[in-house]
């Protein structure tokens, strides 16, 4: 894009935004001609009540978005210029939530049991990793994360998206570091068995 009064004709930079947002589309709007306040009926979340003067200001309609930024401040979007530049992320960060859950839901349940025979748990895990580093490789939506345990040795693990729309640096963080925190598992419990089977030879 060129712009006026840039003689050189060259063009800016690009940047690509990696921010996340929490955001709904707005479904009705309730603004008394008397009243400086406004309400908005939001999809899949009910009504909020606007502090004085927003509807002026950003000038909301059916069928926009409204907005919150992690600073703490909100706007209206139009669906277009919304749907564009953002996609909805709860399906990524919800699964790994829900395996979190899951993880700990079953530990509980082992527990519970009495099941206490020699095994690994999840907090075994995540006592063994010391540090983590993550790449990315140019030009790509592949990112690596590589954690490291207390032996001393590395594993790792990958993500990448098809579309580079959907590219995030954070999902792709969580998501690699998911993968490679699974290979422990494995490695830990190789080495658990490997050592109760010492005791009957």
């Amino acid at each position: 894009m060129a712009l006026d009064g840039n003689p050189s004709g060259r063009e800016l930079p690009q940047y690509k935004c990696h921010k996340i947002v929490r955001a709904a589309k707005i479904i009705s709007i309730s603004h008394p001609s008397e009243s400086l306040h406004g309400t908005l009926e939001l999809e899949g979340f009910g009504p909020i009540k606007l502090v004085s003067g927003w509807m002026e200001k950003h000038q909301p309609h059916v069928g926009g978005y409204f907005v919150a930024y992690e600073a703490g401040y909100t706007s209206f979007s139009p669906a277009d210029a919304f749907e564009r530049g953002y996609t909805r992320v709860d399906s990524y960060v919800g699964k790994f939530k829900r395996a979190k859950a899951d993880e700990q839901a079953i530990e509980a349940d082992i527990q519970a049991k009495g099941l206490n025979a020699p095994r690994i748990t999840p907090t075994d895990i995540d006592n063994l990793i010391v540090g983590e580093q993550y790449h990315v490789f140019p030009g790509t939506q592949t990112t690596v994360c590589c954690l490291n345990l207390r032996s001393g040795f590395t594993v790792t693990g990958e993500s990448a998206c098809a579309s580079p729309e959907n590219f995030d640096v954070e999902l792709g963080r969580k998501i690699a570091f998911e993968h490679a925190r699974d290979k422990i598992w494995q490695l830990e419990g190789y080495r658990l068995k490997c050592k109760l089977g010492e005791g009957h030879e």
